[in-house]
């Protein structure tokens, strides 16, 4: 919807064949510039749904007593409305960073607590859960945790060994290596 709001493009879900939205979308890199600042905007993140079965998983994983520590690529000018998306959705965290993993985050680099990839490598964690193929390789070579890729069009084609796919929540919250 939001692309073709703002572009007048549709592109089908099942045809994101790219995590890289101007592969995917098409756009030149001023457009993907006006694309994500739209997309970071107060209005289209509350619009945003929940992913089937995570708050439960993250739910049970808090009850069993772990830390819950979500990590995102939006800029940190978002902080307030990923906040508040969490708050309305009582999603269970305990802490929020923002991590510049594709180095768009530019004045923002380093703002209210901006993590760079080089910080994020020195963090360790018992699981991480990534959609992103890069950012997922990028976890498992820098042993920041074992890593979960959640099956979407855009990583299909990642096949790191160290990298395991789900394809539902179920099978997260039920798999041995969960928290």
């Amino acid at each position: 919807a939001l692309l073709h709001d703002e572009f007048g493009r549709a592109v089908a879900y099942e045809d994101v064949h790219d995590f890289d939205l101007a592969n995917s979308f098409n756009l030149t890199p001023q457009e993907l510039n006006a694309f994500l600042d739209r997309a970071h905007e107060t209005d289209v993140l509350a619009g945003l749904a929940l992913i089937a079965g995570a708050k439960e998983t993250l739910t049970d994983w808090t009850a069993r007593g772990f830390d819950i520590a979500i990590l995102t690529g939006r800029p940190p000018s978002a902080r307030r409305a990923t906040e508040e998306w969490l708050g309305r959705h009582a999603m269970p965290h305990d802490h929020l960073y923002f991590v510049d993993k594709y180095g768009r985050f530019g004045d923002e680099a380093g703002v209210d607590g901006a993590l760079s990839l080089d910080d994020l490598a020195a963090l360790r964690f018992r699981l991480a859960i990534e959609d992103s193929p890069t950012t997922a390789v990028f976890l498992a070579a820098t042993d920041v945790a074992p890593v979960v890729l959640v099956d979407r069009p855009w990583n299909r084609s990642e096949t790191n060994g160290k990298v395991r796919r789900v394809t539902q929540g179920l099978e997260l919250a039920e798999a041995d290596w969960a928290p």
